[in-house]
């Protein structure tokens, strides 16, 4: 991935099935202006991952529907 599709300000990534958000969490590591979204249909995997990003202080970069 390129430094410059995800350092442009109001850059944003979906991510489908992210489980316990542990790429999502890398990604917002790396690139601090990108806006991330993970969308997983599995409960079990919603919670997880938005736990590990509550955790990680990033709630208001990432969203886990």
């Amino acid at each position: 991935m390129s430094g410059t599709i995800f350092g442009n300000a109001g850059a944003a990534l979906l991510e489908v099935g992210p489980g316990s958000a542990r790429l999502l969490l890398m990604l917002a590591k790396a690139y601090p202006e990108a806006r991330l979204v993970g969308v997983d249909i599995d409960p079990t995997g919603v919670r997880l991952g938005r736990e590990a990003v509550a955790n990680a202080g990033l709630a208001a970069r990432i969203e886990i529907i």
